[in-house]
């Protein structure tokens, strides 16, 4: 069993130098091969034997240039590639150390064409069937805790967050927006490839696609060694990498972008970084010019201010409160402090220059009310109602932006959903408390029949 890339490699080339050998002799035998002078069909047969020969040599020269390819991973194509990956991949160390004598040879190359970029996606969540869904798409949901009187609660909520990410030619690394260090799979796509409906953005740091991403011919899916069996029969049709604990995820991708011929590229948060010799500015200027040509519109700002990304967080923000809600209801924890409840769903994670007008914080404190019904949370409907307004009231006062601000928008946004919730608890309080004292009045009546509120008024 071959399990590296390299042992893989080693017998691709000794397949490859024994058809050479074997060519090389049956040419031999041609060329060795005697026609009788006298033989009437002399010429025929020595232009038969010639076309014979040129057709083996040029087969050995297409086998001897194959064999170069091999010999230097940097200059393998995809099809090469793709014949090799199908018997299996273990990536280990000495990829790795190869990878490293080797990662800056193709700094000279450009990316020029479309056909030059790979997508690379990180994740937890492989994909299944071939495809990479976002976390909305599947329901998924979040699971956070609170303490509360030196004891931890948990509960769980929608998710919410509806776009797939990627960068070209290179992996994510943690940055202050987020952290992927620890991620166990990554999915490689030819960005030529894939269908384009959903794309959202083209950046060399934060290309992203809406819903969902089916994984076109020519993706490859690397994935732990121990996975391998389970992501293979959730992917039957796509190429899978596996790596040991030798080496990272992250060395593991920069492995297979250059077995698979591709340049490799570093990214900030701010594109391609340019470094040595690699021509990443060019390469940057090359993008633009390939979106124009594969017409990739831009149908959003970058990620971190885009509505989108805003919508989503308001949606889970939302979604959280009325799970922390519920939580607190279900374990009879309405007497919880301001303090708390403000700590536990304070709004994080926002960063950018969103221009969110009061008409969002409206909008959003509809939806809060709308599921708050839905989930049946007991209400006072007048008492509710005069707090909402009252909120109301105090979103149309205040400035029409928070441009540049957004702190500021959440402050806010913190202080509603904090009265919102202690409203909702109150009264929560207030009907357990009616509940319990109509049932202790219930109870006496029944086991004092003469104490009876009934016997009383008819005596």
């Amino acid at each position: 069993m071959y399990k590296t890339f390299q042992e893989l490699m080693n017998k691709k080339i000794v397949e490859l130098e024994e058809k050479k050998h074997d060519l090389q002799k049956k040419m031999e035998a041609i060329i060795n091969e005697k026609i009788s002078f006298f033989d009437i069909n002399k010429k025929s047969k020595l232009q038969l034997k010639k076309m014979n020969i040129t057709k083996i040599y040029n087969q050995i020269l297409e086998l001897e240039e194959q064999v170069k390819k091999l010999k230097n991973k940097s200059f393998i194509g995809s099809d090469e590639i793709s014949e090799i990956i199908k018997s299996g991949i273990e990536l280990d160390l000495s990829d790795v150390e190869y990878l490293n004598s080797k990662k800056y040879d193709n700094e000279s190359k450009h990316i020029e064409r479309i056909e030059d970029i790979l997508l690379v996606h990180k994740t937890d969540f492989a994909p299944i069937k071939g495809v990479i869904y976002s976390p909305k798409s599947t329901n998924a949901k979040k699971k956070d805790t609170f303490m509360f009187n030196n004891k931890e609660y948990e509960y769980e909520y929608l998710a919410e967050n509806d776009t797939l990410h990627f960068c070209l030619n290179a992996h994510v690394t943690d940055h202050d927006l987020g952290h992927w260090e620890d991620r166990k799979y990554a999915v490689i796509l030819p960005f030529d490839k894939v269908n384009k409906e959903n794309l959202i953005r083209t950046d060399p740091h934060d290309t992203y696609f809406l819903n969902e991403v089916i994984l076109p011919e020519g993706s490859t899916i690397i994935c732990p060694e121990n996975d391998k069996e389970k992501i293979s029969k959730q992917n039957p049709n796509v190429e899978i990498i596996t790596y040991n604990n030798s080496i990272s995820l992250d060395q593991a991708i920069e492995c297979v972008i250059l077995y698979k011929g591709y340049k490799i590229q570093e990214v900030d948060t701010h594109g391609w970084i340019d470094f040595h010799e690699n021509h990443a500015d060019d390469d940057t200027d090359n993008l633009k010019t390939i979106q124009k040509e594969n017409n990739l519109v831009d149908k959003e700002r970058e990620h971190y201010s885009s509505e989108l990304l805003l919508s989503a967080r308001l949606r889970r923000i939302c979604n959280k409160t009325v799970a922390f809600v519920n939580c607190l209801i279900d374990n009879n924890l309405e007497e919880i402090d301001d303090k708390t409840v403000k700590s536990t769903i304070k709004s994080v994670g926002i960063f950018g220059d969103h221009i969110v007008t009061k008409q969002v914080l409206l909008s959003y404190i509809s939806s809060l009310i709308e599921k708050i019904k839905e989930e049946k949370i007991p209400i006072d409907d007048d008492d509710f109602s005069k707090t909402i307004n009252d909120i109301i009231n105090s979103i149309n006062g205040l400035e029409t932006t928070y441009a540049g601000n957004i702190s500021n928008f959440y402050d806010y946004l913190d202080s509603y959903n904090s009265m919102i919730i202690l409203k909702l608890l109150a009264y929560s309080n207030q009907k357990k408390q009616k509940e319990t004292d109509i049932k202790e009045i219930l109870d006496d009546e029944k086991n004092n029949p003469s104490n009876s509120v009934s016997n009383n008024i008819h005596m």
